[in-house]
Formats: C-alpha cells, structure tokens, sequence
C-alpha cells in the first residue's frame, strides 16, 4: 500500500473533470439545467472510475476535486445543486463512486478535498469571509453525500491566514464563525497559540495530529518543549 498519493486529475486515465463557465452560462439560462446534469453526471461517473483505479494500483490516499459541482456556490445557479441533493437522478448517476469510496475507505483509503485559495475566512472583507463559508459549507454536502465521515481522515483543508497577524486572523474568524474555531497544530505563535489562548469563540477544536510523537518532537525541540511548557502553564 503506498501512503502518498495525488490531487484530483488521474493521468493514467484519458479522462478529465468538466467544468462549466459563468458567462456562457448567464448568456445561455435555458440550456443550464440540461448542461449542468450531464457534466455533474461525467465527474461522478468519473470520480468512481478513478477511486477504482486507485484501489486496484494501491494508491490509498487521494484529494477530491472542489470543481466536482459546477457553480454549487453560487447566488443563482446553486439551486441545481441544492435541488439535485434530494433528486433521484442525481442518487442514481452517484451511486457507483459513493460505493467505490465506501470500498475505498474500507482498504484504508484516506480522502482530503481543499477549496480554491479565494476561500479565506479570516479575510478583512465580510464578503469574501461570507462567500468562503458558502463554499465550505458546498463542500460539507458534497462529503456529506458521498457518505464520508467528519474525521480526520477525511478533512476540508481550510486556508486561514490572508498575511496578517495572528490577532487579526483571529479576529477576522470570529466575525464570521463565532461559535466554533479549530485550530491544526500547536507550535505556531500566529496561527496557533494566540488563537487557542485568545479567541473569544464558545468552542475549541485543537487538533494536534502527529505532533505529539517522539519523532516530530525531536525536530526543533527547543522550540517544541518551550510551548508545551508555556500550554501547560496556562492550563494549570
């Protein structure tokens, strides 16, 4: 079994994911609902194609495209998307990928799916923190129908710094997301510390992964030891 793996588009196979675009899409309204269901129905068929692939050559980890669904995000032409959650066509043309990634899973597949860099909910702009959350939350459906679980063996990866401080990141996400703040790794003072110390959300989700094993201790350990000293300082 290999543990490394590749993004979203398999090169052994002569296939690609479809896309569809905005502008040809505002001039042509009639013909969208037609267009969108057979390109949604090409990446399914596909995305089942390529989990099989990866399963008979033994590649056990693979990102999910984010362009799976065309224009799930947006104002208007979301509605195919949300409409087609609860539509049977849309169970039917899906049905061999949520069962090739149930197989996938089973073999010890681990699964990740990353928005575009314009997801970024720390930023100074409410609109761009307000579209970011529509399109995270496009991309918890489309795991959510896939039947894949919320661990961490399936994550979203999430871009949070947009350049500034750690207090104004921290800032910037309490403004849009003032409930819940998780936080991936423990040794970064902008992104981490200040964020786990500081933040005023009601919830804290930390999530260390590897970082408490021996063999990533003993990398830049000075630096390690001294914040699991000062974490346990502020804990205690």
């Amino acid at each position: 079994m290999y543990r490394t793996g590749y993004c979203c588009i398999n090169l052994s196979l002569d296939e690609n994911f479809k896309t569809m675009q905005l502008t040809w899409a505002n001039k042509n309204p009639e013909e969208v609902p037609k267009k969108w269901r057979e390109v949604v129905t090409h990446n399914f068929r596909l995305l089942g194609k390529i989990i099989e692939w990866n399963i008979n050559n033994k590649v056990f980890l693979y990102r999910i495209s984010s362009d799976l669904i065309p224009f799930a995000d947006h104002e208007v032409w979301g509605q195919l998307w949300r409409e087609a959650l609860r539509a049977d066509w849309m169970a039917e043309v899906s049905s061999p990928a949520r069962q090739a990634l149930t197989n996938y899973r089973t073999l010890g597949g681990r699964l990740t799916i990353h928005p575009g860099q314009f997801v970024v909910i720390s930023s100074e702009r409410q609109d761009v923190r307000e579209k970011s959350l529509l399109n995270l939350e496009y991309h918890a459906q489309l795991l959510d129908y896939l039947g894949l679980p919320e661990t961490v063996e399936c994550p979203i990866n999430i871009h949070i710094s947009n350049g500034s401080k750690g207090e104004q990141v921290v800032n910037n996400v309490e403004d849009t997301m003032d409930d819940y703040i998780f936080i991936i790794g423990i040794y970064s003072l902008k992104y981490n510390i200040i964020p786990l110390l500081f933040s005023r959300s009601k919830n804290k989700i930390l999530s260390v992964r590897g970082m408490l094993h021996p063999g990533a201790l003993s990398q830049k350990s000075f630096k390690k030891n001294k914040t699991m000293k000062k974490l346990k300082e502020k804990r205690a």
